[in-house]
């Protein structure tokens, strides 16, 4: 029984688990914290390169003022939105920044630049 207990638990465990990089960085998913994954995204250690391995292919990529913006939506339907964009110099993430639309808290915006001071 005690076997039972710990094989269900591992498997809860593992389920949970998301591959990451050396530095930390994995796709943010629905039930990403979204202010915790901010402030804790290694910003000027992340390169672009890891973002690509580990978040996937961007949903919209722009470049403004030297800076490129790589964005992934995790979640797009009528009520519900969060975009999450990396910002890109020189190779290196150099601030994360998320953009959440939902009908509990409204419009709210993150960015790692703004908690971290």
């Amino acid at each position: 029984m005690k076997r039972l207990l710990l094989i269900i638990y591992l498997l809860f465990y593992l389920a949970g688990c998301t591959p990451h990089s050396v530095n930390g960085v994995y796709r943010p998913s629905a039930g990403t914290f979204r202010h915790t994954y901010i402030k804790e995204f290694p910003v000027n250690k992340a390169t672009k390169q890891e973002v690509l391995d580990f978040v996937g292919t961007p949903d919209k990529t722009h470049i403004y003022d030297g800076i490129e913006y790589l964005t992934f939506i995790t979640e797009n339907d009528p009520t519900w939105h969060v975009e999450y964009s990396y910002l890109v110099k020189d190779g290196i993430v150099v601030d994360v920044k998320v953009i959440s639309q939902t009908p509990i808290f409204g419009n709210e915006i993150y960015q790692h630049s703004r908690m971290n001071k």
